[in-house]
């Protein structure tokens, strides 16, 4: 699935390109991302070592604004025609949604925020839902996600392009030598072979 957001509203593509349209509004996207920092105790004096090693998965937090569909007749009468409640259930089956072996659905998502900070594929990690007046506020949380396989792939592509790197310097190398060489050999030629 796919999760674009466009005008203000929040789209679930699925991989067969049909869109489930979230209702409610977009009112904040954010990203975020840390360091992993282990502390170490220090075998003399007081504190801890810091050791880094290396960055957690990044989190995408979008904030929807839910609010009643309502309908006013001629008297002002409003009539609620689908409430938030309903809303935040379709939200819901979305977020508990789940592929045919039961784990969750994996979600691509084409923003250009998200592209900009490098991340592709997402799971739907987290729902927090606030009622407020005249409407619900509800926070999706998105992790970060590469399937393990995908990144065997991944770093078995970047060792293979490593290797072909250091041919390629090694070959460069060579062929540089073998030109010094000969330059060095036509320089004795031309010196009638008395040196340099």
């Amino acid at each position: 699935m796919i999760i674009n957001i466009s005008s203000g509203k929040l789209i679930l593509m699925e991989n067969s390109g049909e869109g489930i349209l979230l209702p409610g509004f977009v009112t904040s996207f954010r990203i975020g991302n840390n360091l992993i920092i282990e502390e170490k105790d220090k075998t003399s004096g007081s504190g801890k070592y810091k050791v880094v090693s290396g960055w957690n998965d990044s989190s995408i937090g979008i904030d929807l604004r839910l609010l009643d569909k309502v309908d006013l007749d001629l008297n002002g009468n409003a009539e609620i025609l689908e409430s938030c409640y309903e809303y935040l259930e379709e939200i819901e089956s979305c977020f508990k949604k789940t592929n045919r072996d039961g784990t969750p659905v994996l979600y691509e998502i084409s923003h250009d925020h998200a592209n900009s900070r490098g991340i592709k594929k997402v799971l739907f990690e987290s729902l927090e839902s606030t009622d407020e007046p005249g409407g619900i506020i509800c926070a999706l949380r998105f992790i970060e996600y590469e399937p393990y396989i995908q990144r065997i792939q991944t770093q078995k592509q970047t060792k293979s392009v490593k290797t072909v790197s250091a041919k390629d310097v090694k070959n460069k190398t060579a062929k540089q030598e073998n030109t010094l060489l000969s330059d060095l050999e036509k320089k004795r030629i031309l010196s009638g072979g008395r040196g340099l």
